[in-house]
């Protein structure tokens, strides 16, 4: 009799236990899952926050390659090869090549989330059954980013990011990701030129 309720006391901890033990992860798991889910076309409305400056709200979309991204004053439109960045108030444009090595999000929206393990490090800051901070660090040193931390969680989509902090060398910027989108029916805005013919045109290629 002992034996049994022995028996019955495991298996009823083990029923509790085991949600935890299938969305145990590492965060190589965590990180891989979110690039995963952050694939294909999707938009995403955000709020860029700052030390001693106002929040500002933004929006972007990604398709692949193309992006489109809007905050404040600017719009940013980038092909994979090239980028043009419009301020709207001084009326010009921005044109350069695509920074095809930056994980910021502001400045390359199409590898926000694309983490390489060879070039990133990473450790589970807080875990939860359903959520996660992972903070991660650039494994060559000398980096414009010292430290990503990304506070995700599991939707039906999969692992999605809930808010990116970039440490630049003490300098932080945290974009809170307020809403995202995914399908076809997200919109992104391609470049043409036509559109800003009354721009001044800055050109670094």
């Amino acid at each position: 009799m002992i034996a049994m309720k022995r028996i019955r006391y495991a298996v009823a901890i083990a029923a509790m236990l085991l949600p935890f033990a299938l969305h145990a992860q590492t965060s190589t798991d965590w990180v891989g899952e979110l690039a995963r889910t952050m694939k294909g076309r999707y938009g995403v409305g955000f709020t860029m926050q700052m030390q001693g400056e106002q929040p500002m709200g933004g929006y972007y979309a990604v398709d692949g390659d193309l992006y489109y991204l809007t905050l404040g004053v600017s719009e940013v439109y980038g092909d994979g090869k090239l980028r043009y960045e419009i301020n709207n108030e001084r009326k010009e444009v921005t044109e350069d090549r695509v920074n095809i090595d930056s994980f910021d999000l502001l400045n390359n929206p199409t590898r926000a989330f694309d983490f390489v393990d060879s070039e990133f490090s990473s450790q589970i800051e807080t875990a939860a059954a359903d959520s996660a901070v992972i903070v991660l660090r650039p494994r060559k040193s000398g980096e414009a980013i010292s430290m990503i931390r990304i506070s995700v969680r599991r939707t039906q989509h999969g692992v999605e990011p809930v808010k990116v902090e970039y440490d630049f060398d003490g300098d932080r910027i945290g974009i809170v990701l307020d809403r995202i989108e995914f399908g076809q029916s997200v919109e992104v805005r391609r470049w043409n030129s036509k559109s800003y013919r009354a721009y001044e045109m800055i050109s670094f290629l």
